[in-house]
């Protein structure tokens, strides 16, 4: 619902330890819902703009999981890796990816097999090996759509439509974007269309005749939501985006200005791509 403030509040509130609950006592329904709210509030805490905090919530909920000697939690809990990835932590997500998917073949979790491919695949596109990790997603997201496990899908459009604009294919990934917002918007996850708007954006620069206008609209839409749901690492990647964009179009002192302010709002996490690549942008800008 993009209430990233109200999911933080809820999840932080199950996660209090509770004198009346045995550890053995949290697995309902096939597995443990703590470790489901603790994978919910790293991705919180890195929407919202914490990427610290999100990254040792990532780690904190694979070690709890790890102890627990649960197959189906711990896969469940493997899925941080995205937040992993997020953050920059490439060796630690390859690592733990690497043990995600032998569990899901060891224990025969399909829908979770097909997530650790997707993942792996774009690890591979970021490598430069686009054509693979493209098919490879493609397929993960037709097997996870046939198993109606959609939790992912979203995110794997993004990861997808990446891909595309890598490899130039620029139409197929704003058809893949205009698909995923239809869904979102009838299934639930609009926490992701910031992005999604911003990548639609960012395909419109691109092209071989830039969309200036087209991709600037899909910018401003971008910041709107992502203001409006308090998600300041969307709020990030398209101010810079746009903000380079309007330094080369020479409106050097408009771009500092849009940007700047949203750079300065994070206190932790300078070190991670995203606010490496602004922090890059605003050093050109003076």
């Amino acid at each position: 619902m993009g209430d990233l403030r109200g999911a933080r509040v809820e999840l932080e509130a199950a996660l209090e330890p509770r004198q009346d609950v045995a550890t053995s006592r949290t697995v309902y329904f096939g597995f443990d819902h703590h470790s489901w709210a603790r994978v919910a509030l790293a991705t919180t805490l890195w929407l919202q703009g914490y990427p610290a905090q999100a990254a040792a919530s990532a780690h904190q909920a694979i070690d709890y999981a790890e102890r627990m000697n649960h197959p189906v939690s711990l896969a469940i809990v493997l899925t941080a890796i995205t937040v992993l990835l997020w953050t920059g932590e490439v060796e630690a997500a390859e690592q733990h990816l690497g043990w995600f998917i032998s569990r899901a073949e060891t224990q025969y979790f399909g829908p979770y097999l097909d997530v650790g491919r997707g993942l792996r695949a774009e690890l591979a596109i970021r490598r430069g090996d686009v054509d693979a990790g493209v098919e490879t997603l493609k397929d993960c997201l037709e097997k996870l759509h046939a198993a109606r496990y959609g939790r992912f899908t979203t995110r794997f459009s993004i990861m997808l439509a990446r891909g595309y604009a890598t490899s130039g294919r620029f139409t197929e990934g704003v058809t893949l974007i205009d698909e995923a917002i239809q869904l979102v918007e009838a299934k639930g996850g609009i926490s992701y269309v910031p992005e999604l708007l911003r990548l639609k954006g960012s395909l419109f620069v691109a092209m071989p005749r830039p969309r200036t206008k087209d991709a600037e609209t899909c910018f401003a839409q971008s910041l709107e939501l992502s203001r409006t749901q308090g998600s300041r690492a969307w709020e990030l990647r398209t101010a810079t985006d746009l903000a380079a964009l309007r330094a080369g179009q020479g409106r050097g002192k408009d771009a500092r200005a849009l940007l700047f302010p949203v750079f300065e709002q994070f206190t932790e996490g300078l070190d991670t791509p995203d606010l490496k690549a602004a922090e890059r942008l605003l050093t050109t800008l003076g």
